[in-house]
Formats: structure tokens, C-alpha cells, sequence
């Protein structure tokens, strides 16, 4: 089982791209979970869905404005420093996440070798070496640090979408992509991680 998982609207936006994809997707044996962009509540709810259905992967998607395409994010850092409030009001600063854990994780998925993969396949995506110090990288770091205690097994990556097109009308220069073709890479990313990782 894979557990797929996507953020609410947040901000001064009006749709999250990794919503609507995690909306329209329909691939088999998967469960998925949309999240409130809010730091504490965040990892509280998926963390019993952990519990619940004892994923064999984690895949988790975010949005990421301005990015050119999908990301895949190598690391998650011990710290939160938000430059908006999450949907809860919270606005923490240049704080860990944990006082007494390491200073980052990586991702236990072989990103180059998916990366490469992705591409022979016409899928734009590429490594991104920070996932933010907002709720993506805070949710991040507390599934591999939970995972890193107590079930190393389990395979765990973010995933950053850019904008759909649907989000820049006004902004065209805006990079952004159909959700569609975002649907159909987020199913071949499962796919990929369902026969070489898990």
C-alpha cells in the first residue's frame, strides 16, 4: 500500500496543485489523505494514517509557485522559519522542529536513479535541494523522523508541483502545467516506486 498524500489551499492562493491532482487521481491501491496546511495538526493526522494502513511508501506532494516542474525534494532540515501564517495563524521563526533530533534527513528513494527514469519517459522533473523551511519541509521532516524510528522500511519522498495553468491566467509568464499532465506523471512516479522501491 502507498500512502499518497496533498495539502489544503493556503495563503493567497485559491487552489493547491497537489490537491487538485491528488482529486483526479484514481490509481489502484493507494489511500489518499489531503492535509491542513497547519504545522502541528499536519503530522498528527498523517501519522495515524501511518498507523492505519502501515504504507509500504510514503509519497507526499506539495506546491511549490514558480517552480518549472515537478521536484523531488532530497532533503528536509530541522527547522521552520515561515515567511506567511499557516491555516491556523501560526507563524514560527527560526525555530527546530525537534530540539533533540538531527539537523536534517534525506529522502531513502534513489531520486537520481527515478530521476533518470522520469525523463527517458518525457516527465520534466529534477532533484531540489531544499524543500523550504515552511509546512512541506515540517511535514517532511517528521514522517522520516518518525520513519527513522520506527519502521526504516518504509520508502519516503516529497514531491513539489508547480502551479497548475489554471493559477497564472493573469500571470502567463508564471511557469505552470496542465493538470492532466501532472496527474499522469504523479501515476507513472507511482508506478515507478511501486516496481523499483517498495
Amino acid at each position: 500500500m502507498i500512502l499518497l498524500t496533498a495539502f489544503d489551499v493556503f495563503g493567497k492562493n485559491t487552489i493547491n496543485s497537489s490537491m487538485e491532482v491528488l482529486k483526479k487521481l484514481n490509481t489502484q491501491q493507494i489511500t489518499k489523505l489531503i492535509l491542513p496546511t497547519k504545522f502541528i495538526e499536519s503530522f498528527g493526522i498523517i501519522k495515524r494514517k501511518i498507523e492505519e494502513v502501515n504504507p509500504s511508501a510514503i509519497i507526499m506532494m506539495g506546491q511549490a509557485g514558480g517552480r518549472t516542474s515537478i521536484s523531488f525534494e532530497k532533503a528536509a532540515l530541522n527547522l521552520i522559519s515561515a515567511r506567511i501564517p499557516d491555516n491556523n495563524g501560526s507563524k514560527p521563526m527560526d525555530e527546530k522542529i525537534f530540539g533533540d533530533t538531527p539537523e536534517g534527513y534525506f529522502s531513502n528513494v534513489d531520486l537520481e536513479k527515478m530521476t533518470r527514469h522520469l525523463k527517458k519517459i518525457q516527465i520534466p522533473c529534477y532533484i531540489s535541494y531544499s524543500a523550504g523551511t515552511y509546512v512541506c519541509n515540517y511535514l517532511y521532516y517528521c514522517v522520516l523522523n518518525y520513519i527513522m524510528l520506527y519502521n526504516q522500511s518504509v520508502k519516503v519522498v516529497f514531491i513539489h508541483l508547480p502551479f497548475l495553468t489554471e493559477q497564472v491566467t493573469d500571470n502567463p509568464n508564471m511557469a505552470s502545467a496542465s493538470k492532466d499532465f501532472l496527474t499522469e506523471s504523479i501515476e507513472k512516479i507511482i508506478d515507478y516506486i511501486r516496481e523499483n522501491e517498495v
